[in-house]
């Protein structure tokens, strides 16, 4: 298994899934990422605000 190049769907920017990672998802029966590293933590970020909005109302 080789590193690959992956084209996230959010922004379009290529981003590297390693090897290593592939053999994690694999482990964990994920499909491979859709979204690069940055978009990834923009969105849990995002949920963590919004969660945390509900939580005051």
């Amino acid at each position: 298994m080789a590193d690959l190049t992956l084209i996230c769907q959010n922004c379009g920017n290529e981003f590297l899934w390693s090897e290593g990672e592939q053999e994690f998802y694999t482990q964990k029966g994920l499909s491979q990422p859709k979204f690069c590293p940055i978009c990834r933590a923009r969105k849990k970020a995002e949920e963590r605000q919004w969660a945390s909005y509900r939580k005051k109302s």
